[in-house]
């Protein structure tokens, strides 16, 4: 590689960075605002709200293990319930701009009384927006009191069929930031800072289960009987061990597709899709052959290679474990005449040789996609 080749080692993308919309007393409206410490926050945002669950569910990020954020507040300006669509459709168009984005978070939304129509609406949005993304996954909060069977109630009811959506049931008791009393939160807060402190501890291919720091009790406690319920709703309990304390113990996303049943899965590959996609974005520019395409092979394969020996992808050897194409077979003529580049990914996530297949586009313009 000569001083003026684009090319370089493809570098690891952040795979738990969340952003959480909320409400608060003071701060920034709309403007995503980075907090690297739970200390921060009451510098960005003022003082607690007491009726908001957001204090609570930043804390509870940092507590288990989160290292950074996006805050967004949302406008409250306007009381009317009715604006619950339009006030969350602007907080999440402050992120367009923000790149790093992998964990979405909403835990004030389900506060908006008797507006399920509009929280699910919103919940789609939020959905939406980490499809769009590619390497975003969204933390669904169901809302407060419902027993296991109002959950399977809530599944028909908001019909989410995604593996980029999970969902975490019951609430969690927490001592509020507030007043240091216990009160009920939703769990996506905690949940994402689980996610943070796997991925750091033991890799993002790695199921993130484990025990929730900072969670006092259970909104209600699961007997076996209810775990195998929710099992089959796909909604991952949350279950409380008199020797283990409060854990996590479910990690299946709202997809029927079993290709992408379980959120290690989803959150390797698109962390991988992100990876590939940004690390070899030299190709909008680079006149695409034969060169390009050999240059392009080189680095992905080394990028999986080195996930490979970290364990990130299973087999014996690198051929069970991925392979990587980019040739004359990616470029038929119809590829060839609009210029873009088409590199081809299989990766065995699971077991040796079961292929996830991805592949990522670039093209002369500057925009790119995953093709899954």
């Amino acid at each position: 590689m000569n001083a003026d080749d684009p090319r370089g080692p493809i570098v690891r993308l952040p795979t738990a960075v969340a952003a959480f919309l909320g409400w608060t007393l003071a701060g920034p409206v709309n403007t995503p605002t980075v907090l690297t410490s739970w200390t921060e926050f009451a510098t960005a945002f003022g003082p607690v709200e007491a009726n908001s669950n957001l204090a609570a569910a930043v804390q509870g990020y940092f507590l288990n293990g989160g290292t950074r954020c996006h805050v967004v507040r949302v406008d409250d300006s306007a009381p009317a319930a009715a604006m619950v669509e339009a006030r969350y459709d602007a907080a999440l168009g402050s992120l367009d701009d923000v790149d790093d984005v992998t964990i979405l978070c909403l835990p004030d939304l389900v506060l908006a009384d008797g507006e399920f129509e509009a929280i699910i609406a919103v919940q789609h949005r939020a959905l939406a927006f980490a499809e769009a993304r590619g390497n975003c996954m969204v933390v669904l909060d169901p809302p407060s009191g419902l027993s296991v069977a109002g959950m399977s109630e809530w599944r028909t009811r908001t019909a989410f069929d995604s593996s980029h959506a999970v969902v975490y049931y019951p609430w969690i008791n927490v001592a509020d930031p507030a007043s240091g009393q216990p009160r009920l939160v939703p769990p996506s807060g905690h949940v994402a800072g689980l996610w943070a402190r796997v991925d750091a501890e033991r890799g993002v291919n790695i199921a993130p289960t484990g025990v929730l720091h900072g969670a006092l009790a259970l909104a209600g406690r699961l007997t076996s009987r209810d775990h195998d319920t929710l099992r089959d709703l796909d909604v991952n309990a949350i279950r409380s061990f008199a020797a283990r304390g409060i854990q996590v113990w479910g990690s299946s996303t709202l997809s029927t597709n079993p290709e992408w049943h379980y959120v290690s899965v989803r959150r390797l590959v698109s962390f991988l899709e992100a990876s590939i996609l940004r690390g070899a974005s030299y190709a909008h520019t680079e006149p695409t052959g034969p060169a390009l395409w050999a240059g392009i092979r080189e680095d992905v394969n080394n990028f999986l290679l080195a996930e490979w020996r970290n364990g990130a992808l299973v087999g014996s050897t690198p051929r069970a474990a991925f392979f990587v194409r980019c040739d004359e077979s990616t470029h038929p003529p119809l590829v060839l005449a609009a210029g873009d580049v088409i590199c081809q990914v299989r990766v065995a996530p699971l077991r040796p040789a079961e292929f996830v297949v991805f592949a990522v586009s670039w093209s002369p313009d500057g925009t790119s996609r995953i093709i899954e």
